[in-house]
């Protein structure tokens, strides 16, 4: 996505508000409009129609800035108005472009816009900046690729900077091998060999320049690195730290050993007792369902969160984990075992304790109460993003609520303090030999996991 100079394109007019078509009054232009001497909402109504997604290199800088609407209507693709729909979702990019380029505005970064092919025909593509436009486009199934073929031709000619939105098993046209050599792939729901398929196949077609779109994990982001993919575009993305991720301190043979589990079809509570030690793993999955899953369903269990990726999600999921972990090492390995013996004596106390509280509950908090140590990031930083309960996140952050003292009453049994160990489980309401005795279970637990 290199910058290109203009071609010296002629201004669209501020007052073109239709399609080609008179009869038809779909907007297709926010309109700069004064009234009574105060200039109109422009930038607010703008904001309300459309969104913008960051599109970084490789380096992790940005390179360009994706419009995307903020709300696409459903249909499906053998609607008899389908085209029509997802024109007026064109048309409404197309505005985004002219608004924001408008009267010489020089927009910081260039404009990604992904429209269908058959948008194309739209009187509109004439005016779209060159220097600040690149057109991303989608193919149906009967995209009719060869009546654009002029259009196309014409748009390299002038400058502009085309690429291929792709699917899983998307071949490029015949006709457009070797004309348009970049192409964009939607990772949001492939595999590690997905991808590196698609990579491989693409670049066995003569496509020059791979960009992912929809990376929401930091898995697939790793994924993408590792195969020198040329740009990177989602949700993870643009987290703050998102390039200075090193590969995750996951054991490889034990996401093997799962992945061999769920082809095997196992029960997911199988599965769940293969990887509810490994602190790391099971925030690693958390947080994988929290960026993928697009419902605001809160997690409170390891049982939950496998819930909701099902077999299918989680086989995707470990075979990007796998392309994307090192084993951990000892100072890792240290803290994974302090967290499991944590985990272990929340789920007991919690049966022992006449304060109510879920034992898969106390377990998950137990287990991620040491994260800001596995990952050297501060806590808030680290739980505050995902979907977990606000007491659950006041806990392990802040040590509040009943959560937060039956913590801090494990934090005290790691200092061997009886002191404060009487003083914290009474306010818990737990006796001292209870507290003692689950202390010991889950010390051998812990150094027996084999972590």
């Amino acid at each position: 996505m290199a910058t290109k100079p203009g071609n010296g394109n002629k201004e669209k007019e501020n007052n073109i508000n239709t399609l080609d078509n008179d009869e038809d009054k779909t907007l297709t232009h926010v309109l700069d409009i004064q009234t009574d001497g105060n200039q109109s909402r422009q930038a607010e109504i703008l904001a309300r129609l459309l969104k913008k997604q960051t599109i970084y290199g490789k380096s992790g800088r940005i390179t360009a800035v994706e419009l995307m609407p903020r709300i696409r209507l459903a249909y499906s693709s053998d609607m008899r108005q389908a085209r029509d729909l997802r024109a007026g979702d064109d048309a409404t990019l197309f505005a985004g472009v002219f608004a924001l380029t408008d009267d010489g505005k020089h927009p910081e970064h260039r404009l990604l816009i992904s429209i269908d092919i058959h948008s194309l025909a739209h009187g509109d593509v004439a005016y779209l900046p060159v220097e600040y436009t690149i057109l991303a486009l989608s193919l149906g199934e009967k995209s009719g690729v060869v009546e654009f073929l002029p259009k196309i031709k014409l748009l390299l000619s002038q400058g502009y900077d085309l690429l291929l939105n792709c699917e899983l098993n998307q071949t490029i046209p015949s006709a457009l091998l070797g004309m348009i050599k970049q192409v964009r792939i939607d990772t949001a729901l492939l595999s590690a060999i997905d991808i590196e398929q698609m990579v491989k196949s693409l670049r066995e077609q003569g496509v020059q320049r791979i960009y992912a779109h929809n990376v929401s994990a930091q898995e697939t982001l790793i994924v993408c690195q590792k195969l020198k993919l040329d740009g990177y575009e989602g949700d993870f993305c643009d987290s703050p730290l998102a390039f200075n991720y090193q590969l995750i301190e996951v054991e490889p043979t034990r996401v093997r050993a799962l992945l061999a589990a769920v082809s095997a079809r196992q029960d997911l509570s199988a599965i769940e007792s293969m990887m509810r030690f490994d602190a790391r793993l099971v925030y690693q999955l958390i947080r994988y369902v929290n960026m993928i899953s697009s419902n605001d369903v809160l997690v409170s269990s390891i049982a939950e969160a496998l819930q909701q990726l099902k077999l299918e999600g989680l086989q995707r999921w470990l075979s990007l984990l796998l392309n994307a972990s090192v084993a951990p090492s000892m100072a890792t390995s240290a803290v994974l075992k302090q967290a499991y013996s944590r985990g272990l004596l929340l789920e007991s106390l919690s049966r022992k304790s006449l304060q109510v509280q879920d034992p898969q509950t106390m377990y998950l908090v137990g287990l991620l109460s040491l994260t800001d140590k596995l990952l050297a990031q501060p806590m808030h930083t680290l739980i505050n993003p995902l979907k977990l309960s606000d007491d659950f996140k006041a806990a392990v952050i802040e040590y509040k609520g009943n959560t937060g003292l039956m913590l801090k009453l494990v934090m005290a049994t790691e200092s061997s303090d009886i002191a404060v160990i009487d003083n914290y489980a009474a306010r818990c309401l737990i006796s001292t030999t209870d507290v003692n005795l689950a202390m010991i279970n889950a010390l051998v637990a812990a150094e027996t996991s084999g972590l």
